[in-house]
């Protein structure tokens, strides 16, 4: 996939200017900055979910795990993520209790704490079926322990199932284990660290 002059402005403000970057099909980014740097309209970008200068070249089918968990209410845990991954219930049912989530298989998603909230809507990109992961904030409200199982099930997940994989993130030291290569993004720009 090719970012070529990707510019995004809102008002008068530019959020990124003249992005130019390259990704491998099966390569794992970390994007890093603080907040309002432009990492999520990035995303936003590269999903088609937002107006853009410049151009996205070979993209892919997108995953795309977004800062909010957003989910159809009335189905539950297992429900949604068979909707969305077109799995199986018995392969369901195996990530679920990969990340300990077994046991809120058959309840709806308002019932969930924010981690559990976080962790089946990181289930879902994962097993959606798409060319390009982009996880905004994955391991947000999770505590250390279980960002480790999730950091652990990643790793796992994408040597068994390599993706262009685009994760954003405050904080660096959580993916270290999982992306060589990292941009930093400021000053409406994305380069390396």
């Amino acid at each position: 996939m090719k970012l070529i002059d990707i510019c995004k402005r809102y008002n008068n403000k530019t959020i990124l200017q003249n992005v130019n970057l390259s990704f491998d099909n099966n390569e794992i980014v970390a994007v890093i900055g603080q907040s309002g740097v432009g990492k999520t309209t990035l995303l936003n970008i590269i999903a088609g979910l937002t107006p853009y200068e410049g151009e996205v070249v070979d993209c892919g089918s997108v995953s795309y795990m977004m800062q909010d968990d957003v989910f159809v209410d009335n189905l539950s845990v297992l429900d949604n993520l068979r909707l969305f991954t077109r799995k199986n219930k018995d392969e369901v049912l195996s990530f679920l209790s990969a990340l300990k989530l077994e046991s809120v298989a058959n309840e709806p998603p308002a019932n969930l704490s924010g981690g559990m909230q976080r962790r089946v809507s990181f289930l879902r990109a994962l097993h959606f079926d798409a060319q390009v992961l982009l996880l905004d904030e994955p391991f947000k409200s999770l505590d250390v322990a279980t960002s480790a199982e999730c950091v652990a099930y990643l790793k796992a997940f994408l040597q068994n199932n390599p993706h262009l994989c685009i994760i954003v993130s405050h904080n660096l030291d959580e993916l270290a284990p999982l992306a060589p290569r990292v941009l930093q993004c400021s000053n409406a720009t994305l380069r390396p660290r």
